[in-house]
C-alpha cells in the first residue's frame, strides 16, 4: 500500500483526497466522498501553520462526519 501524500494547502484536501484517506484507514469500502468543505480555524490566532475543520459532503452515509 502507497502512503498517502499529506494535503499542504487548504486546496489539496479534495473529496477524493479524503475518500482515499478514509478508504486507507478503513472507514471507507465502495463508498465515495462526493464532496468537502474547508473551514479555516486559526486565522488571526497567531499560530505557526494554519488549522482547518473538514467537512464531508457526501453520499457515504458510514463515514464519519
Amino acid at each position: 500500500m502507497s502512503e498517502l501524500p499529506i494535503p499542504m494547502t487548504v486546496d489539496e484536501f479534495t473529496s477524493e483526497w479524503l475518500t482515499s484517506a478514509l478508504r486507507a484507514g478503513g472507514v471507507l469500502e465502495d463508498e465515495r466522498v462526493t464532496d468537502v468543505e474547508a473551514s479555516p480555524l486559526s486565522e488571526n490566532f497567531g499560530f505557526l501553520g494554519s488549522l482547518t475543520r473538514l467537512t464531508r459532503v457526501s453520499r457515504a452515509p458510514s463515514a464519519p462526519a
